[in-house]
């Protein structure tokens, strides 16, 4: 304030003062004028009186006028914040009435100084007589006022701009939080992202989050965190866990530590000054905690605070919400291969087809470089794929024979059957193409809505190639497998009539020996009587007390529409 008001009090010739609240000065005085330069350097005298004066001026808190030692005209200004003086500026004035040249002769005999020296710099500095003292006092309360003014505006400007930066970086912080909570995602990844984040917001060395409790899992970790390296992770979480967590659960709130003075240095591998901690709270548990290590620059405030426990909260929530939805979809996947399970029941010698199914869609939709979320999906389709099945009478899927063409009608209902059931349930709604579709082929042959090419979708041809696959390879009461060899063979001459030419490369391209192998680990027979036969090897004893029917079938075309192979037109 003092350095703005110098230019003013220069083209006046005036000299200027700053005192602090208790009426210290605050800086060298200021001259505009050669007078009081020699006089401030001369005596003390002045700057006593002016210190006096502004003594009186913050007593009072209003502006005040004296005549000084020298025999200027001394303007005492107060600076006022919130109504209450914090300071005064003292302004000397050299008047017109000084000019006397008896004056300054025995000021100059008083001070030691030569009086045509000084009897000069009078003449240059001495502008205004005391009469006009008013009229500055006047003019420089009001510049004071507005110098002031300015200075609080720009103070507010530049803590609303502070504000206004650290509260939109807790926003943005938040908003990325928020939306990357998605029940999907794993507890892992989550708070490695929230420790990335805390990073720059918090300004901290590190950023990690702890986990004291048993139901989140971490895939084997106990400790994740971003930033510095951090040597000794181990000797971390047991400080939480032997100090913080304690700490924690008798706040319920946060844990600040301002003081620690490079604790246990040893111990963690680099010097901790300060620390702040959040408990993660699910259904009034503390389930872990976030912590931040070392703050940059000054100590962890009330700012810090607030944003660790919002985000600490988010976290627990996300935290919680991902536990319920890997519960519920334990449950829907329980519900589902019960279901898929009770569907095969009803044919004995298809136990295992709809995971086997599944388990080839799955690997296929991999190697086809879909989404971890697609890939579900084809899973899905692929375990789902008979489900319209269960709309077909017993008499008709166990039929040891051949089927009549109403039978065989019945058959060609299941796709969209299964499709009808599965549109009813909104989360499986993905898995409806895979499902109607499985029954189609690329030369329009299929069913049920004779789809041709690219008509037919990606998730279909998946499921079909999967299924007619299996459907050769295991027993049914109306034939035996075909050898992988054989099975082989017929994929290779169905490949761009009924198969995806794409999809049958990709497959025949596996270690099919040690696949079919994996493969007869995924669902075993639990029917009575059939538990010495093997997975792959249901209905051989009854096939085998009738060799008429071996004979039968080995003589069937597979392209023939009435045929139960699993590539011909019909699917199975």
């Amino acid at each position: 304030m003092v350095a703005s008001l110098r230019s003013r009090a220069q083209e006046l010739g005036l000299s200027v003062m700053a005192f602090d609240q208790h009426g210290k000065l605050g800086t060298r005085p200021l001259s505009g004028n050669p007078f009081c330069g020699f006089v401030h350097q001369a005596s003390t005298e002045c700057a006593k009186g002016c210190h006096k004066l502004a003594r009186y001026a913050l007593q009072r808190g209003k502006s005040s006028r004296a005549v000084g030692p020298c025999g200027c005209c001394l303007l005492a200004l107060p600076v006022l914040e919130r109504r209450r003086a914090i300071g005064a500026i003292v302004l000397g004035m050299p008047t017109l009435e000084m000019l006397d040249q008896e004056h300054v002769a025995r000021l100059c005999s008083r001070l030691g100084l030569d009086a045509t020296v000084m009897m000069t710099a009078a003449v240059d500095s001495c502008r205004n007589s005391s009469e006009e003292a008013v009229d500055i006092q006047r003019v420089f309360s009001w510049l004071v006022w507005e110098a002031q003014q300015a200075r609080d505006t720009n103070v507010a400007l530049t803590s609303l701009s502070t504000n206004l930066a650290t509260t939109y970086e807790g926003l943005s912080l938040l908003y990325r939080v928020s939306g990357s909570m998605k029940l999907s995602e794993e507890p892992r990844t989550f708070l490695h992202d929230i420790c990335e984040e805390l990073l720059d917001v918090m300004d901290v060395e590190i950023a990690a989050a702890i986990m004291t409790d048993d139901r989140v899992d971490l895939n084997g970790e106990v400790l994740i965190y971003a930033g510095a390296e951090l040597p000794n992770r181990n000797a971390l979480a047991a400080l939480c866990s032997q100090r913080i967590v304690h700490q924690l659960e008798e706040r319920e709130n946060a844990f600040i530590d301002n003081t620690c003075d490079g604790i246990e240095q040893a111990r963690f591998g680099r010097r901790i000054r300060n620390l702040i901690a959040v408990p993660l709270i699910v259904d009034a548990q503390m389930i872990g905690l976030v912590l931040g290590l070392n703050k940059r620059e000054g100590d962890f405030d009330t700012f810090d605070t607030r944003l660790a426990n919002t985000i600490a909260n988010l976290a627990a929530v996300s935290m919680a919400n991902h536990h319920m939805y890997v519960e519920l979809q334990e449950l829907l996947m329980g519900v589902l291969h019960s279901l898929t399970e009770s569907i095969d029941a009803k044919d004995p010698y298809t136990c295992g087809h709809s995971q086997r199914v599944a388990s080839i869609s799955r690997r296929l939709a991999e190697e086809m470089g879909f989404s971890p979320d697609h890939v579900r999906h084809v899973y899905l389709s692929g375990l789902l794929h008979d489900i319209g099945k269960i709309g077909v009478r017993e008499s008709i899927l166990c039929k040891e024979g051949k089927l009549t063409d109403e039978e065989f009608d019945f058959i060609r209902q299941h796709p969209t059957i299964g499709a009808k059931i599965l549109r009813r349930i909104r989360h499986l709604e993905p898995v409806v193409p895979g499902v109607l579709s499985h029954h189609e082929r690329l030369d329009g042959r299929g069913y049920p809505h004779g789809l041709k090419g690219d008509e037919v979708p990606l998730e279909g041809r998946i499921v079909g190639l999967a299924d007619g696959w299996d459907a050769m390879t295991s027993h049914r009461t109306y034939r035996r497998a075909k050898p992988t060899a054989d099975a082989i063979e017929e994929i290779k001459r169905c490949s761009g009539t009924q198969f995806d030419p794409r999809l049958v490369e990709i497959f025949l391209g596996w270690d099919m020996d040690a696949y079919m192998a994996d493969l007869q680990q995924l669902a075993g027979s639990d029917i009575p009587g059939l538990e010495e036969t093997g997975p792959w090897d249901v209905g051989l004893s009854g096939l085998a007390s009738r060799p008429e029917m071996l004979s039968d079938m080995e003589a069937i075309e597979p392209e023939s529409p009435d045929t139960r192979w699993g590539i011909s037109s019909d699917g199975e």
